[in-house]
């Protein structure tokens, strides 16, 4: 009877060892942001938060995208591969709902870079994409 608890204790023990945890916001944002500056939609739209405007918008500009000629993403992968990003840090509310990742893109016309910021809610304990100013 003793070894029960112990035995129950190594199991839960195993088990939370074994999945893996959440993404943290900062995880998010630089997936989202990895996709955003690729014009990869099918790994952008996932990652916004279900029915908002901004979700809305996303797949807009994925309509938009599909519509283009294949030379015409090739121009624009093209101008995509010289973004880059870097996140300058994350801030979290006080309810842990809600956060705020500030980050800088550097592009050809901007390359000392340009600050800009993401917001993110929790969606069914997910972290999911607002807005993008």
């Amino acid at each position: 009877m003793k070894l029960f608890p112990v035995l129950t204790t190594l199991f839960l023990c195993a088990v939370s060892c074994n999945t893996p945890p959440d993404p943290k916001p900062e995880e998010v944002a630089h997936a989202f942001l990895s996709a955003y500056y690729l014009a990869d939609f099918d790994q952008i739209l996932p990652l916004c938060i279900s029915g908002s405007k901004f979700a809305s918008d996303m797949a807009r500009n994925a309509q938009f995208y599909n519509s283009y000629t294949p030379e015409a993403c090739d121009i624009l992968h093209k101008e995509l591969e010289d973004y880059h990003f870097t996140i300058q840090n994350v801030t979290i509310n006080r309810s842990k709902d809600s956060a705020f990742v500030r980050y800088m893109v550097f592009t050809p016309l901007i390359p000392e870079g340009e600050e800009s910021l993401l917001t993110l809610i929790k969606e069914e304990d997910e972290w999911k994409i607002a807005k993008l100013l």
